[in-house]
């Protein structure tokens, strides 16, 4: 198997978040999601940022974007997966309706992602319950608040699978309103 040149990989890069940006987030501009200077030949590498390194872009492109792309897969377009760029962040913007309610909410992969876990926050007001941190942050990958004790781990999880537990997530939440307990006993 022969690797892809540099150029060859950054048009896939390119062709790939044209058809996911053009899909998905509607206004965007390759160039406004990404910046431009960031698609430009660079030969500095950095920690394996989604945007700041070689390393970063071709997750980006090989297992993150595939990933969101079957998500969203014959999905209602109102619980499809957006992403937005904000700073050197990107963002997935989407709703769950685990149960009966639908929530807003939005998943951050940070530059240091997948290195540090995504961090989601549920924009929906929510009644302040265990494992709901500041600022409606949902507790996910922590045991108490110690970033060694995670238990994301960046070689088996995307950011689609950050969703999929914000939805386990909402769903014990919904319990925990209508019973005061909470369902998951690994989480007490």
């Amino acid at each position: 198997m022969t690797r892809a040149s540099d150029a060859e990989w950054r048009g896939s890069f390119r062709h790939l978040l044209r058809h996911l940006v053009g899909r998905h987030t509607g206004d965007w501009t390759l160039s406004e999601l990404l910046g431009e200077h960031l698609l430009a030949d660079s030969r500095q590498e950095q920690a394996m940022g989604l945007l700041d390194s070689e390393v970063g872009k071709r997750r980006l492109l090989t297992v993150e974007i595939p990933a969101i792309e079957r998500y969203n897969e014959g999905r209602d377009p109102e619980f499809r997966i957006r992403l937005v760029r904000q700073g050197s962040n990107l963002v997935l913007c989407y709703r769950l309706m685990p149960t009966h309610n639908v929530y807003e909410l939005e998943t951050r992969l940070y530059s240091s992602y997948p290195i540090v876990p995504p961090e989601t926050r549920v924009l929906t007001p929510l009644r302040h319950c265990p494992h709901l941190l500041e600022g409606q942050t949902l507790c996910l990958w922590r045991q108490g608040s110690s970033r060694q004790n995670s238990r994301w781990d960046p070689a088996r999880y995307t950011c689609v699978f950050a969703v999929q537990a914000a939805w386990r997530w909402l769903a014990c939440y919904e319990v925990w309103y209508d019973t005061g307990e909470w369902p998951l006993p690994e989480a007490r």
